[in-house]
């Protein structure tokens, strides 16, 4: 409630008593007038004091800069207070996360800052050197995504498809994703190098990929007929019967090579 309003001239005369009552009746009017000029609060409501806002150029300095002086600093976006045991101004809190790009990061940032990146879609923290991916997701991550090839990217900010296209990045210079598409993953290790490809979709078996079989002829016994009709024939200059072969079998076509599959998205992250 506010303070009464009291006419600091009555009572009036030098009676101690009466001189006291004047004196807090003064102080009375005194501190709500200091309160209409710190706050501008309307003389009939109750007096509130604001909190102290300050860029970080201007924040309180000299015989103001005292231990625990509190304010809200606007370059940072967030409550601050002075520790004189560390000679250091401390956060206190943010009233919500702040969100900026890559080339609209704060340029002074404190150690433990952090806000959401709009252009990489993570949310990131200043440790002293660096701003530092807290969630989100690591750059060069990969993710599988069930949808419209098409509408990859766009339904999935801050990830790229990995087509292998080479792209610009937010931070600066450019990239290459692996080109995934229409491809099985196999882990790296001893047989595989990161990066490696190889495979195909379909083979076609030469002599080299077949087991080693041979096809036996049998050779009949009997008369020069049944020679005959078995295929075999009679050489002077091959010294006898000779084998008739064994034929052609096959088309020489192509098969397939990969087991049952299921295509999705890959996704790289920025």
């Amino acid at each position: 409630m506010p303070f009464t309003k009291i006419d600091p001239t009555t009572p009036a005369g030098t009676e101690k008593k009466k001189f006291g009552d004047d004196r807090i009746r003064e102080l009375k009017e005194q501190t709500i007038a200091n309160f209409q000029v710190v706050t501008n609060y309307p003389a009939a409501e109750m007096p509130a004091l604001r909190t102290a806002v300050w860029t970080t150029a201007t924040r309180p300095a000299g015989a103001e800069l005292v231990d625990r002086v509190t304010g809200y600093n606007t370059d940072l976006a967030a409550y601050e207070y002075y520790d004189i045991a560390t000679t250091k101004w401390k956060v206190i809190a943010m009233p919500g996360l702040s969100a900026w790009n890559v080339a609209g990061r704060p340029s002074a940032p404190y150690v433990g800052q952090y806000g959401y990146n709009t252009d990489l879609a993570v949310v990131e923290r200043w440790n002293g050197t660096k701003w530092q991916r807290i969630s989100g997701g690591m750059r060069g991550d990969k993710k599988d995504w069930i949808g419209v090839y098409a509408q990859a990217e766009a339904e999935n900010p801050g990830w790229v498809l990995c087509d292998g296209v080479q792209r610009t990045h937010p931070e600066g210079g450019t990239f290459t994703p692996p080109n995934l598409r229409d491809r099985f993953i196999v882990g790296a290790g001893t047989s595989y190098s990161v990066g490696a490809t190889g495979g195909a979709n379909v083979v076609t078996l030469g002599i080299d990929q077949i087991p080693s079989h041979n096809h036996d002829v049998g050779f009949p016994s009997g008369n020069n007929a049944s020679m005959a009709a078995l295929g075999w024939y009679w050489s002077s200059n091959g010294g006898g019967w000779q084998n008739p072969g064994t034929g052609y079998r096959g088309g020489g076509q192509a098969h397939e090579n990969r087991p049952p599959y299921y295509a999705l998205c890959y996704l790289y992250k920025l």
